[in-house]
């Protein structure tokens, strides 16, 4: 019995100890939490990003007041839909301190939703129901770059930020020399997490040695409109170092013929110091000295605080229609002194013809019109006379052949000379019929008349006389007409 007392006893005590102890953790989550979180998580905060940094705080005016709503609680409570983070919602300023919900927050755009990763950094978050509360300015912690503290040919910057809660809307870098001139300036609206707004391309060769310091201005995201942007400033010094270069100050120069001379200028990339000179000279190209251009070559030397020469190049003009051409000038890269020779270090000079082409004499041919005419009349009458002392009827047939040849020669003559000759030749058949009727008496005499019919072209004149023998017969005797042609 008395065992079993003493074991009573024994748990009872650990059972009072025990609501002891679960009191006591449920009084500091009361004090620690608030009413929402001691044996769940906290309604409210737990629906908006990063609500649980600052807890009920979020939404009350303190841990212990908690029923006092702040306007955020109002704003949350009263949005559509109710206690739900939307856009709008991260848009109001709900404790009117410049800044949005969503950028106090941490969400800008207000595109988070429950069950997301919080966004952005809790480093960054401040309460929106504090007006004291609200995101620090960008601060830029270095100005990076690449050569250390000398420059030489084309350097670019970054920046190291070491606070940007908001996000950067764009980086401006200005490079001033020791007077305060602005020599360089560009604007970089690009992130990177390894160099981080990068800023383009400074050519420090367009510049003379000495100081500078660059400043880069990072200016910092707003979702809020109607307030100026903060900034974040940091400079930095360095020297500008470079080998002085010479070089032509073009590769092309072109120039008229009779323009006279071409000027050549050759540069130094800053004022020379101490002896600067070079030897030049030129050189043929599709032009030719001393028929196009006058040779020259010689020696370059600039004067302390120089920064550029002239060679004056004499063109020869001519009358003759030729093409454009060239030649050519060349800096000597191994008698430079004072400074090393640089691209381009040859140059093209173009001749621009300036003589109108000749036109040629042409000899026009000429075809002449030729009409050859050749005309030749034939003209036959031959004439038969016989004498008869008998009376007789004589019917006979006469043929007349004759072959006539006509040659004409023409003779044209222009500014060539055309001879043509023309041979025409006409052969003519007369063909004449004679009808003779002789009245025969002894002892008379008979006369025939012959009439011929004769067509010849062309015209010429030809005279026959056939002759005719008439036998004679007596008594009896038939009288039979011989003609002999």
């Amino acid at each position: 019995m008395r065992l079993r007392h003493v074991a009573g006893g024994v748990v009872l005590r650990a059972l009072r100890h025990r609501v002891v102890i679960m009191a006591g953790l449920v009084t500091v989550s009361l004090l620690a939490f608030g009413p929402h979180s001691a044996m769940a998580l906290p309604p409210s905060p737990g629906k908006v990003p990063n609500g649980t940094v600052f807890n009920c705080l979020t939404c009350h005016v303190s841990n212990v007041d908690y029923v006092t709503n702040t306007q955020m609680k109002l704003d949350f409570l009263n949005n559509d839909p109710t206690k739900t983070w939307t856009t709008p919602l991260a848009n109001k300023d709900s404790d009117g301190d410049g800044f949005t919900n969503g950028e106090e927050l941490q969400d800008l755009s207000g595109s988070w939703v429950m069950g997301q990763v919080n966004p952005g950094s809790p480093l960054y978050v401040t309460n929106p129901s504090q007006p004291n509360s609200y995101p620090v300015a960008p601060v830029i912690q270095s100005v990076g770059q690449f050569f250390g503290t000398v420059a030489s040919g084309s350097v670019s910057f970054f920046v190291i930020m070491e606070h940007a809660p908001l996000g950067l809307n764009k980086v401006q870098y200005t490079v001033r020399d020791s007077g305060g001139k602005v020599v360089f300036q560009n604007t970089s609206t690009t992130p990177d997490t390894t160099f981080n707004y990068l800023s383009g391309q400074w050519d420090t060769t367009k510049v003379a040695d000495g100081s500078y310091t660059v400043t880069a201005v990072a200016t910092e995201q707003r979702r809020k409109s109607g307030v100026t942007a903060r900034t974040g400033v940091q400079t930095y010094d360095f020297e500008v170092d470079n080998p002085t270069t010479m070089a032509f100050e073009t590769e092309n120069y072109s120039r008229a013929e009779n323009g006279g001379t071409v000027a050549v200028k050759l540069k130094l990339s800053q004022p020379a110091q101490g002896v600067t000179n070079v030897s030049y000279a030129t050189s043929n190209g599709t032009a030719t000295a001393g028929s196009d251009y006058v040779a020259k070559s010689g020696v370059l030397n600039f004067a302390s605080g120089e920064t550029s020469k002239t060679i004056e190049i004499t063109l020869l003009d001519d009358t003759a229609d030729e093409s454009n051409e060239t030649f050519y000038v060349t800096l000597d890269e191994s008698s430079a002194s004072g400074a090393t020779v640089d691209s381009p270090y040859v140059t093209t000079v173009m001749i621009n013809d300036n003589d109108d082409p000749v036109t040629p004499t042409r000899t026009p041919t000429r075809t002449p019109t030729r009409t050859p005419t050749a005309t030749s009349t034939a003209t036959r009458t031959p004439t038969n006379t016989a004498t008869n002392t008998a009376t007789n009827t004589a019917t006979g047939t006469a043929t007349n052949t004759a072959t006539d040849t006509a040659t004409s020669t023409l003779t044209n003559t222009a500014t060539d000379t055309a001879t043509s000759t023309l041979t025409s030749t006409a052969t003519d058949t007369a063909t004449s019929t004679p009808t003779s009727t002789a009245t025969s008496t002894l002892g008379g005499s008979a006369t025939p008349t012959n009439t011929p019919i004769a067509s010849t072209v062309p015209a010429t004149t030809a005279t026959t006389t056939p002759t005719q023998e008439i036998g004679l017969v007596t008594d009896q005797q038939i009288f039979m007409p011989l003609v002999k042609r």
